[in-house]
Parts: structure tokens; C-alpha cells; sequence
């Protein structure tokens, strides 16, 4: 429905088109991560009420102006390096994109550390990864936050016990990681099990088993989109929303 109307141009100007729409976008997603990164260290600012602020004017608009984790999928990393590729092959800076890669690249590291702060705090370090494919409903999973996130964890060997779940992308995701990891469908029997949560999809079967948890369920969720903010169950579990500013200086 937002798709732009059709228009003829030459075969070179449509592929430079193609691969630029998509590496706008994630400039776009990037800003406002940006924006995020900067709010957590702000005590009382909230990165939603600036991003919709913004997004009222109309040179911008509201569309993937979401602040919270890193892109991926099949489409957003691809035509960003080729964005990048394209310029240094004609000769000119790849300074922009490099920014935005970095800026990605920071959420997935930044993630990762939290995840391993939270997880200190515990005993058995068990967790669980509330969606594994790039986005809600699909079996893709390729450049999720999930998966970015298991490889970095694993990498950290710290002992921690992964559980991971997924709608459609379990299939795709035991066919990368095997045996390293947990897989459930049972999701909350296993967050029930777990020290930490990271809600990364909006999923409809993530959202309900989070709301069957109560405070004798000793978890931290990690609520990668703010899913929950505004939602009583912030009184009832320990909820860290990302991209708030939690009180002291990361």
C-alpha cells in the first residue's frame, strides 16, 4: 500500500535504485538505534515519543523509523554492501554505510554484553531467545538478531545453558546450530526453567507465555522493541526495556 508508482527508467538507474531504496532504509533503522543508544544514557528520554515526533513530518515519515535491534534478513545487509561496493568501485567514500554497518554491528555486541551481565547475576545462566527468524512469522532466519545473538554467546563460553524458540524458523535454525543449543515449543515450561528471556519477535505465543509468568518466576526479560513497556506486567516481572535508560551508565 506505501509502494511508490511505477516508473520507466534505464536498466543501470533501476538496479542503482533497487540496492539505494534498501540501503536508505537501513540508514533510516539506523538513525533511529542511534537515537536509542543515546536515550539509554538520558535519564527521563524516550526514544519512542522523539522517533514518532519526528515522523510526523512528512520528509521523513514514521515507516521503519523503529528503534531497537540490528537489521537483517535477506534484502537490508545485501544491498547495503552492495550500496558500498557500488561506491568504491566508481571511486568514492563508503563512509556513510560503513557508519550504518558499524551502528548494526554495535546493537548485536550491545545486545550480547547485556545478555552476559544479566546472566552473571545467575547460577544455572540458562536463557531463552524468543524468536530466531529476522521478523514476526516468517522461517527466515538469516542475519536475525537471534542467530547473531546465539553465535556471540556461544563465543563467550561462559558455560551458558541456550534455549531457543521460533514458530517457523526451528527447523531452519537446528540445521545451524545442531546440537549447541536447546530447542523448545513448549515455550513457557522453558522460560519457567530460564534466568533470562530476550522477547526479539512479537510473536502472539511469546507475548501470552510472558504474561503467564508471575514474580516467583525469577526471570529478567530483555525486551528488545519495548513490546511491554506500557504494559501492567512491568509492575510483575523484572523487565529491562531496551534503548531506556536504566540508571546507570553502560
Amino acid at each position: 500500500e506505501n509502494n511508490p508508482p511505477l516508473k520507466t527508467m534505464s536498466l543501470a538507474s533501476a538496479e542503482i535504485a533497487k540496492v539505494s531504496l534498501n540501503a536508505y532504509i537501513t540508514m533510516k533503522i539506523s538513525f533511529a538505534n542511534n537515537l536509542a543508544n543515546i536515550c539509554e544514557q538520558v535519564p527521563n528520554s524516550d526514544v519512542d515519543d522523539i522517533t514518532s515526533a519526528i515522523g510526523l513530518d512528512k520528509r521523513i515519515s514514521p515507516f521503519f523509523f523503529k528503534a531497537g535491534m540490528s537489521y537483517g534478513g535477506t534484502c537490508f545487509p545485501r544491498d547495503t554492501f552492495a550500496f558500498n561496493n557500488l561506491s568504491n568501485n566508481v571511486g568514492l567514500s563508503t563512509n556513510l554505510f560503513d557508519a550504518v554497518s558499524d551502528i548494526n554491528d554495535y546493537q548485536d555486541n550491545h545486545l550480547a554484553d547485556l545478555v552476559l551481565k544479566e546472566l552473571s547475576k545467575s547460577q544455572n545462566k540458562r536463557i531463552i531467545i524468543l524468536g530466531m527468524a529476522f521478523k514476526a512469522a516468517t522461517p527466515v532466519i538469516d542475519e536475525s538478531v537471534g542467530v547473531k545473538l546465539v553465535k556471540n554467546l556461544l563465543q563467550s563460553d561462559n558455560g551458558i545453558d541456550i534455549v531457543i524458540t521460533d514458530p517457523l524458523g526451528l527447523k531452519n535454525s537446528e540445521s545451524l546450530f545442531t546440537d549447541k543449543v536447546t530447542y523448545t515449543s513448549s515455550i513457557h515450561d522453558s522460560m519457567k526453567n530460564c534466568d533470562v528471556a530476550v522477547l526479539i519477535n512479537n510473536e502472539k505465543e511469546f507475548i501470552e507465555s510472558i504474561y503467564k509468568l508471575d514474580k516467583k518466576n525469577k526471570i529478567t526479560i530483555i525486551d528488545c522493541w519495548r513490546l511491554l513497556k506500557n504494559n501492567p506486567i512491568q509492575g510483575k516481572l523484572n523487565i529491562i526495556n531496551w534503548g531506556i535508560h536504566r540508571g546507570v551508565k553502560e
